[in-house]
């Protein structure tokens, strides 16, 4: 069975919700005997660590398309599924499925199968009009309780966003579970790792950290999505990412200054009074 068709056909027959912002979420995605195999395949955090820093507590670590391509004493069974994740008829599938909502939120980007398909990372941005990537991810073991990421945006300039997760049996922390928001208010400004502030948000749907559960958004100006605090845990929280990045913003959001900006600015400031 290829996974990645099998994940790329199951997310298109799926139910998709347009508020707070187009998303899906799906359970039992694969048949156990698949995901059972599909789970033994995952790589354990030695192979993780071959390649990154995974000595750090609750934080994010992926290995991206070009590895799993070049790297086949490692990743040899992941190869298809990358590339069936990054091919046009994936990307075909995924627009279709988000159709409405790329009609609600970007009518202005026209036939998006009209687009030069690329691979990201392997293919060069300049020839391309939208790039298509995949990583094998994990959030590494937690040492104190903590949230890899709180609410946030994603990436201005991907499309859509999906996940699938490859939860250890053995793994019997709490959290870790994948939240939406709907916000409160548009009158923020984003923070460091285009964060955003608690207070202009409430969550509205927690998708539980289990193994074969699936969630997929397009991402927009109104995607705000986080992932609850983890517990202590020896257990690294796994799964596999999929995206579409175009080679333009799709929309825009002022972020706050940091005080190392401010402080450049009053130097310059200061510098232009003294002048």
């Amino acid at each position: 069975m290829n996974l990645g068709s099998e994940l790329t056909n199951t997310l298109s027959k799926g139910a998709c919700t347009l508020t707070p912002y187009p998303h899906v979420t799906l359970q039992n995605v694969l048949s156990q005997e698949a995901y059972d195999k599909w789970r033994e395949k995952f790589p354990p955090i030695e192979t993780f660590s071959m390649l990154r820093d995974t000595n750090r507590s609750n934080v994010a670590v992926g290995i991206t398309l070009p590895e799993v391509i070049q790297r086949p004493d490692l990743f040899s069974d992941w190869t298809e599924t990358f590339y069936n994740l990054t091919s046009k008829e994936h990307f075909r599938k995924m627009i279709q499925f988000y159709s409405s909502g790329i009609s609600q939120y970007y009518p202005e980007l026209g036939d998006l199968e009209d687009l030069r398909i690329g691979r990201y990372g392997v293919d060069s941005d300049s020839e391309c009009d939208v790039l298509l990537d995949c990583h094998l991810m994990i959030n590494t073991p937690v040492k104190s309780e903590s949230r890899v990421r709180g609410p946030h945006l994603d990436n201005f300039q991907a499309l859509y966003v999906a996940l699938f997760y490859f939860r250890d049996d053995d793994d019997d922390s709490a959290g870790g579970n994948f939240i939406i928001y709907e916000k409160t208010t548009d009158n923020f400004r984003l923070g460091s790792g285009r964060s955003v502030a608690p207070r202009c948000i409430r969550p509205v749907v927690e998708v539980p950290y289990l193994g074969n559960n699936m969630v997929s958004f397009l991402n927009t100006r109104d995607s705000v999505h986080g992932v609850s605090a983890r517990s202590i845990t020896p257990f690294a929280r796994r799964y596999i990412t999929f995206n579409a990045v175009l080679n333009r913003p799709l929309f825009h959001y002022k972020r706050k200054r940091s005080m190392k900006r401010y402080a450049s600015c009053l130097t310059r400031l200061l510098g232009r009074k003294q002048a």
